[in-house]
């Protein structure tokens, strides 16, 4: 899997745009560190999920 393939099924797995918006009000008005908490359970999640596919995550 070539980063470029990576980086965008990464992208659409997070579905960048809608979280972006999600945080956008969320980080006027709360903690960092939850934003910050949020998206890395995101990227957990997706790591977890290509690694138990089989997929190899080495770049």
């Amino acid at each position: 899997m070539t980063l470029g393939k990576l980086l965008e099924d990464f992208l659409d797995y997070l579905e960048i745009f809608k979280i972006i918006r999600t945080f956008k009000l969320r980080m006027l008005y709360s903690d960092c560190t939850q934003i910050i908490s949020e998206l890395f359970k995101c990227v957990s999640k997706y790591a977890l999920d290509k690694n138990l596919s089989g997929t190899s995550l080495d770049l």
